[in-house]
């Protein structure tokens, strides 16, 4: 499985708690909670649209470790940005 693909398996589960969350607190007419969750996913969403614009950072957030090899002199070297 490849790091993109865990990165939505991941947001796709916390998604299905949310909505599951939010069938309870709606049920319950928790409306201000309900507001809360309903912030977390648009949250969700908005990070997932920038992150999937971008593998590096998906695969820092799997917890990949991985290397910048931007100058001959620094390979092997991690978080190396110049």
């Amino acid at each position: 499985m490849t790091e993109t693909e865990q990165f939505c398996q991941i947001l796709r589960e916390r998604s299905a708690e949310n909505v599951s969350a939010g069938r309870l607190l709606f049920q319950n007419r928790l409306f201000g909670q309900l507001i809360s969750v309903l912030r977390q996913e648009l949250d969700s969403l908005v990070r997932a649209v920038f992150l999937l614009s971008n593998d590096l950072l998906i695969s820092a957030l799997v917890c990949k470790e991985f290397y910048f090899l931007f100058m001959k002199e620094r390979r092997n070297k991690p978080w190396v940005l110049s």
